[in-house]
């Protein structure tokens, strides 16, 4: 419970703190059904000056105290990334591809950007998570008084390949430097588990 409320005061602290939002055209896969018998989810790391920082947000935003799904280890995924190249080139293809609206409407999946190979590669240096949860961009710009952030996540069913969701927003805060900075991390990662809540775990 203590980590519940945690998470919600994070959002309540951020969302006071917000003077601005936009989201851009979003996909959400809204044909598919969750088939999960357990949940479990891979998170690629945001990396960066504010690297620890994130990873402690994506922990206690996306822990779950009712068990209904489990995260593997973040720093695991860093290890990897930085151990293994041929994992590392993987994330890399995931993050430079990208979907026309056309391609979106025929509902993606992970084969048309990955060859076989390679989606062992991912599973296995996500510890055979069943989801992928990817930060295309995570950008964040502190000028004067205010913090400008832009992300876009993606996830992923990697039992069957399919995008669940492709979505992208961007904010800003009425606070600039460090102070800004790490609210904004907050802002967007807790923003991220709102798509991640709706698609996984209000269906599953």
């Amino acid at each position: 419970m203590k980590r519940k409320i945690t998470r919600s005061f994070f959002i309540l602290c951020i969302t006071i703190l917000s003077v601005g939002c936009n989201s851009s055209s979003n996909f959400i896969n809204e044909n598919y059904s969750v088939s999960l018998s357990e949940v479990s989810i891979g998170i690629i790391p945001i990396q960066g000056d504010l690297q620890s920082f994130s990873d402690s947000v994506f922990t206690t935003v996306y822990d779950d105290s009712l068990n209904r799904y489990s995260i593997y280890s973040l720093d695991k995924i860093h290890n990897n990334i930085q151990s293994s190249e041929d994992f590392s080139e993987v994330v890399n293809k995931l993050v430079i591809s990208d979907f026309t609206s056309e391609e979106l409407k025929q509902s993606p999946n992970l084969s048309s950007i990955l060859n076989p190979g390679e989606i062992v590669i991912l599973k296995e240096n996500l510890g055979n998570s069943n989801l992928l949860l990817l930060p295309v961009n995570f950008n964040i710009n502190s000028k004067s008084f205010y913090t400008f952030g832009l992300a876009r996540f993606r996830l992923f069913d990697l039992n069957s390949g399919t995008l669940i969701y492709d979505v992208s927003d961007d904010f800003n805060v009425n606070q600039g430097g460090r102070i800004g900075q790490r609210n904004m991390i907050l802002f967007l990662i807790a923003n991220s588990y709102s798509y991640f809540e709706e698609s996984i775990l209000v269906k599953n």
